[in-house]
């Protein structure tokens, strides 16, 4: 299960950021378990419109596309932590939050809904298959 409180780990997809991105996709939110990207085949059933994703993003002085810290009241905010950069001198303010689809216009809402639809699909293929398999297993021991 992934830990939007670990900062360390945070930090690391946070600044591994695509050149261009507003914000990262960290883990989703499926049947009230946190899971990492790496453990997205661990679902085995979910509603896509009950599902959440968690999302990070950072703002600082120098960054080319900060996460818009008014944003936050639109999102449930499940981290914020500041570290300074000794080599650039100056503070990050990293957040870990949550969120749905959102009806809005902008690159940032747009990145999030691009992200929710990627996993969506991503999830839901392997959720089919899981499904496809379970039957496949009950029909040969039931008609065998």
């Amino acid at each position: 299960m992934f830990d939007p409180m670990d900062n360390e780990k945070a930090k690391r997809y946070i600044d591994n950021r695509i050149d261009g991105g507003y914000v990262i996709p960290m883990y989703v939110v499926c049947n009230g378990k946190r899971y990492g990207l790496d453990e997205l085949d661990e679902i085995t059933s979910f509603l896509p419109s009950a599902l959440n994703v968690g999302f990070g993003g950072c703002t600082s002085p120098i960054e080319r596309y900060p996460f818009p810290m008014n944003a936050s009241y639109e999102v449930d905010v499940v981290n914020v932590f500041t570290e300074h950069d000794e080599v650039k001198n100056i503070e990050k303010k990293y957040i870990v939050f949550e969120a749905t689809p959102f009806n809005k216009e902008g690159p940032m809402y747009e990145q999030i809904n691009y992200y929710i639809e990627m996993l969506i699909e991503r999830i839901s293929e392997h959720v089919n298959a899981y499904k496809q398999e379970l039957l496949k297993k009950f029909n040969e021991e039931y008609y065998n």
